[in-house]
């Protein structure tokens, strides 16, 4: 372990791929941190894959192609994924996925395709790799099926590339597919049309659907297929200027009255996890959530297991330690008893934190997507929140206005969003408390930079919020088997969805004052 923990940090500190892990036998328990790195399945002893895989590692330490920087920015890596098509399917439902990548080679073999099998190398991690693939492609091809609406994996690569497809720009084309009968559909994925494919077998079948692919590609304008075309006025979003109008319809009642402490109300009983006796929330089983297919069983949550117990880590960039700092300070104050890390440590240590922490709390700013640690981090907690039932690990705050890319941070359903014009509104009329004014300043006397009168009060809030949550989630039954417990958590945000929900919001509340005339 220690071994594969070193790599690990290198791959980070001289910014490549330099990890090559081989699963030869089935592990117990797999840390969620190296589930997250893509391996080679030489359980089953295949001599032929050990074979192939071995070549292409001497490929990878033979070529002269591997860029090696000091410094590996967002702007390189928006170049490194730069792909014509993403095809985004179920594993289940990977025979009749090939057969539309075997014609799209056949119409053009210049074609740039992203087809996870092929693209996903031993070593790179593969769930950063998929997001950054989506904002590297000019089209994606959504596989639909039962199968794939059950795939929380599947479900964020619709979503981002939905996002980019309704973007202004319109900066991707979205092409979802019936592969197999598909009863129920949710609403939010109904908003383009789906080319029907369910009767097709054969690779000349899925010819003249990739066909029209391409000439949407190469600008031709023959293209009859609706699904390819631009999208209607109505579907042209903003994602940003989209979610900050939700955040401002849901502010009153996420948070209620400012004045009012819900703080004390949630600390009271509340057990910390070292004096926790209930039973842990039972962890599914993510098949088809990771590349390889049984990578995902075996990557269980280290909860089950803890060598150091923390109630909450958080992850954060250390020029956003003010934010950091208070956040704990507030948390300390109110909850004295609980385990809080907001240390950065070895990365050994560090990573134990993250995989024992009932919640990670990530401050998500400029600085923190453009360090790879973070990165790492966030992808940890990312993956945890996503394969965990009856309880969320993400608890993400957004701490200023984003670069455009990655998009996936876009999507990214913030807890709080102290960015959100309200709280300053709010903390003019109402003002803060007393005691955190107090922490305010107390915080302040070790940080170069004061957090904000606004500012403090969104991370109070913030905390007020994360308390309430841990306690009702601590309160409730464990659950059982994975049909009778609550289904997995998807992460990036439907923008569909969030219209949906704005339009029903202002619905109700130009009812209720029609009502009151």
């Amino acid at each position: 372990m220690e071994q594969y923990n070193i790599a690990l940090c290198c791959n980070r500190l001289t910014k490549r791929d330099m990890l090559a892990p081989f699963y030869i036998e089935t592990l117990a328990q797999m840390p969620t941190y190296m589930g997250l790195v893509q391996y080679l399945d030489c359980r089953h002893h295949d001599q032929q894959k050990i074979d192939s895989g071995c070549h292409q590692l001497a490929g990878s330490l033979s070529s002269s192609a591997v860029e090696v920087s000091s410094e590996r920015t967002i702007q390189s890596l928006q170049v490194k994924f730069n792909y014509d098509v993403f095809i985004s399917y179920s594993h289940k439902n990977a025979d009749k996925a090939r057969l539309i990548l075997k014609a799209l080679t056949s119409i053009n073999s210049s074609l740039k395709i992203f087809f996870d099998t092929q693209e996903l190398k031993t070593g790179t991690a593969w769930q950063e790799t998929l997001y950054q693939a989506i904002d590297g492609s000019r089209c994606m091809i959504a596989c639909f099926s039962p199968d794939y609406l059950q795939s929380p994996v599947c479900q964020e690569e619709y979503n981002l590339a939905l996002a980019k497809h309704c973007d202004k720009k319109h900066q991707l084309h979205l092409v979802p597919v019936c592969l197999t009968k598909t009863d129920t559909v949710p609403h939010e994925f109904t908003s383009l049309p789906m080319a029907d494919c369910q009767i097709m077998s054969t690779q000349n079948e899925f010819t003249p659907l990739c066909t029209q692919v391409i000439h949407m590609l190469e600008g031709k304008g023959d293209v009859t297929l609706t699904s390819l075309q631009t999208p209607k006025t109505d579907m042209v979003v903003n994602t940003d200027e989209l979610c900050e109008k939700y955040q401002q319809l849901i502010f009153p009642k996420m948070y209620g009255s400012i004045r009012k402490c819900r703080l004390r109300e949630a600390i009271q009983g509340f057990k910390s996890v070292g004096n926790n006796d209930k039973n842990k929330q039972q962890q599914c089983d993510v098949a088809d959530a990771n590349i390889n297919k049984q990578q995902n069983s075996d990557v269980t949550d280290a909860n089950t297991n803890k060598q150091q117990t923390c109630d909450v880590a958080v992850s954060f960039a250390e020029s956003d330690k003010k934010y950091a700092k208070l956040f704990t300070a507030i948390l300390k104050q109110n909850l004295p008893d609980l385990t809080i890390n907001d240390v950065v440590s070895s990365d050994h240590t560090q990573l134990s934190v993250l995989e024992s922490a009932d919640k990670v709390v990530c401050l998500i700013s400029p600085h923190y997507i453009e360090s790879r640690a973070q990165i790492q981090e966030f992808h940890i907690a990312l993956f945890r929140h996503r394969s965990t039932l009856g309880t969320k690990v993400l608890y993400p705050i957004q701490l200023s206005q984003l670069p455009q890319k990655p998009t996936y941070f876009h999507l990214i359903p913030y807890e709080v969003n102290i960015t959100n014009p309200m709280w300053k509104e709010a903390a003019v009329e109402s003002g803060i408390p007393e005691t955190l004014e107090e922490l305010r300043k107390d915080v302040g006397r070790f940080v170069i930079e004061r957090v904000s009168r606004e500012e403090s009060l969104a991370l109070y809030k913030a905390v007020e919020a994360l308390v309430m949550i841990m306690k009702g989630e601590r309160e409730l039954k464990p659950v059982g088997s994975m049909g009778d417990g609550p289904k997995r958590n998807v992460i990036l945000n439907n923008i569909m969805k969030i219209k949906n929900s704005i339009e029903e919001l202002e619905g109700k509340e130009q009812k209720q004052k029609t009502q009151q005339k």
